[in-house]
């Protein structure tokens, strides 16, 4: 993988916040990045139609595919 600025600031954000977004043009490395960064992490991959019509027609299923939500007391 090509070395990126935008991961030490995606691990400076992610050091005070639980969530950012990252957003830029397609096919530019956004994914590979997070994968990388956050090998532990979850991934929802909401342009896979399956996957957004599970989760459309049932939002709750979002607790089950990501198991530190249920984990948070909320």
């Amino acid at each position: 993988m090509i070395p990126r600025h935008a991961a030490a600031r995606l691990r400076k954000a992610l050091a005070d916040r639980p969530v950012v977004f990252l957003h830029g043009a397609r096919q530019t490395g956004k994914t590979s990045l997070l994968r990388a960064q956050l090998s532990q992490a979850v991934f929802v991959d909401l342009l896979d139609e399956e996957i957004f019509l599970r989760l459309q027609t049932r939002p709750t299923l979002l607790r089950e595919l990501i198991p530190s939500i249920n984990n948070s007391g909320k």
